[in-house]
């Protein structure tokens, strides 16, 4: 017995994956803003993980490193040094300073990063909205 999605076409399938999957941009945007933002914080290895299931929980130092290793892997040195002084700044200027080129090849190579760390991107937001109300609130 097949599941309600087996009743699609292969093409219609496809398209209902893509629109259900992130855009690149957002990949980009969102895993150079939680880089920048654990990049600048001091964080420090605490001596034993916890486990469950066989897996280790998800730390920022360990979106840190998944993010430099990707990072080096696929960009040229020029590249790497680029992005590596432009996100010790601002998440901003890692978007607008970056070459496109550079930024959508980072996009694609991140999205392994993007869904390897779904409790931190979720910790991350409901902090920056919290942030968020907190400077539009009224003294």
């Amino acid at each position: 017995m097949g599941s309600s999605f087996d009743q699609y076409t292969e093409q219609e399938q496809q398209s209902l994956l893509e629109s259900a999957a992130p855009q690149s941009e957002d990949v980009f945007i969102s895993v150079s803003r939680l880089y920048c933002a654990y990049k600048v914080q001091n964080l420090r290895m605490h001596g034993a993980t916890q486990c469950r299931n066989g897996e280790a929980v998800e730390s920022p130092i360990d979106f840190l490193i998944s993010t430099e290793i990707v990072s080096k892997r696929v960009l040229s040195l020029r590249e790497y040094v680029l992005w590596q002084k432009f996100s010790m700044h601002s998440p901003e200027a890692v978007e607008k300073l970056l070459p496109p080129a550079t930024k959508k090849l980072l996009a694609k190579e991140w999205q392994g990063v993007f869904y390897g760390y779904p409790k931190l991107f979720k910790r991350s937001m409901h902090a920056w909205k919290v942030e968020e109300l907190r400077t539009q609130r009224p003294r």
